[in-house]
């Protein structure tokens, strides 16, 4: 691809639904050097589940062991993250991992990609087409926020407008 076209960028994702890469010590190599970005996706349950950490450190340190310690500067795997997948229901937001995953973004200067958009669900194993997706930012209808709140939260983590 980048013999083709050098200005691509090449988006990796892992193993285990985009949460461990392995990157450390088998890091991915390009032949064009700066256009590898890793892309994990957290989740509440991911990462062994949120009730398995007893403080934000730890959750801190096992997201940095899975796939924030990428961007450890200097390293033969270091490569810029975007999180291309997080989300939680936006009814009752996870009351632990919701506000620790925030923290992680901000402290780490993530670019991200919230799961997901739309306001109901789209057909597939275990969902029902035109119900609503307690995960969406839109409503049902589509017209406006599920939860003003719940986008506030999201808004917060966006850079301000330049």
């Amino acid at each position: 691809m980048l013999d083709v076209n050098p200005n691509l960028l090449i988006v990796v994702e892992g193993d285990f639904w985009s949460t461990w890469f392995g990157a450390t010590y088998r890091p991915v190599s390009l032949s064009v050097p700066g256009r590898l970005v890793y892309s994990p996706h957290n989740y509440s349950s991911t990462n062994g589940g949120v009730s398995s950490f007893a403080s934000y450190d730890a959750f801190k340190a096992a997201m940095d062991g899975a796939w924030g310690g990428i961007l450890t500067a200097g390293q033969a795997y270091t490569a810029p993250l975007w999180l291309g997948e997080f989300g939680t229901n936006h009814t009752t937001p996870q009351a632990t991992w919701w506000p620790w995953i925030r923290q992680y973004i901000g402290d780490n200067d993530l670019d991200w990609c919230y799961w997901a958009l739309n306001g109901t669900q789209g057909s597939g194993y275990g969902r029902t087409y035109g119900a609503e997706e307690t995960f969406g930012v839109l409503n049902l209808d589509w017209t406006d926020a599920a939860s003003t709140s719940f986008l506030a939260d999201l808004q917060a983590l966006m850079p301000p407008a330049r």
